[in-house]
């Protein structure tokens, strides 16, 4: 009866260690999501704003060559079009960096964390 209350006593002990580890992981998995959701975030800030460039520039190209094109008809649009097409030319690749620069994936590198201690615990318990 003695080793009853032994296993007993490591049982609760096994328990408590596993709980307290299990709230461990809980607690470093919300902290490594909230790094990674920080970057992400100051990721698609940046891809906001050269989007939004991206934008502006398109705009002011497009209002440029309708204003060559009128002057077209009357003379001197070669300036004109020269400058809307280095607007259109600067809006392109404002676009092209603001859409690189999206975030991918959301949380990637957590859910991996995640499914690969969801994992590990399954093993520990067969």
């Amino acid at each position: 009866m003695n080793t009853s209350r032994v296993d007993d006593a490591s049982l609760t002990e096994l328990l408590a260690e596993t709980l307290s580890e299990g709230r461990e992981l809980v607690r470093v998995e919300i902290a490594l999501a909230k790094d990674e959701a920080l970057g992400e975030l100051a990721r698609a800030k940046r891809a906001a704003v050269l989007l939004g460039l991206a934008l502006v520039l398109a705009t002011v190209s497009i209002v440029v060559l309708v204003v060559a094109l009128v002057l077209a008809l009357g003379g001197g649009a070669a300036v004109i079009v020269s400058v809307g097409g280095g607007f259109l030319l600067a809006a392109v690749v404002a676009g092209a960096l603001g859409a690189k620069a999206l975030p991918v994936g959301v949380l990637s590198k957590t859910k991996a964390r995640v499914e690969s201690d969801v994992q590990r615990i399954k093993e520990a318990i067969a």
